[in-house]
């Protein structure tokens, strides 16, 4: 296998990469209903045929972790520590999914870091009203958000939802 899996450290943080292969960087940005494995397997080592593959895990998503980015920008934070961990101050940036929103944020927020975009069946977030996000972030309503988003997000109808043949 060309692409192999390793520890790094993020911000003081341990956390998994995948990488494997030369040339421009490639980074695989995954979907939220598992990690860069399940996501980028069947195509990475193609990939890594011609490019530098970098796919990271993302934490609380791929694997349990302690710190979990809590939004889009601490999210896009830890994309660019991730290629800063690995050397790699500009890349093609591919998402899939939840990884489409990521990798469009970082694109628009970085955009000297990205080499190009690439969304794979996703794009970016949609706008939330100022209002209804400082509504959302107080407490005790930020509790139940999560938890209505939680159920709904990897509830036990998700898959019958999400895909025409589960």
């Amino acid at each position: 296998m060309m692409v192999s899996r390793a520890e790094i450290t993020v911000d003081g943080r341990p956390m998994f990469v995948w990488t494997g292969g030369a040339g421009d960087p490639l980074l695989l940005l995954h979907g939220a209903w598992a990690g860069a494995e399940v996501h980028w397997a069947p195509v990475w080592d193609r990939l890594a045929e011609e490019h530098r593959v970098v796919a990271p895990d993302f934490p609380g998503l791929a694997y349990d972790a302690p710190w979990v980015p809590r939004s889009f920008g601490e999210a896009v934070r830890w994309v660019e520590q991730v290629l800063d961990a690995i050397d790699a101050p500009r890349a093609w940036i591919v998402g899939n999914s939840f990884g489409a929103a990521l990798a469009a944020r970082v694109a628009s927020q970085s955009p000297a870091r990205c080499l190009g975009l690439v969304l794979v069946d996703g794009g970016p977030p949609p706008a939330m009203p100022s209002a209804v996000r400082a509504v959302v972030k107080r407490w005790p309503l930020r509790p139940v958000v999560e938890e209505i988003f939680r159920r709904n997000a990897y509830g036990s109808s998700t898959l019958r939802r999400s895909f025409a043949d589960a």
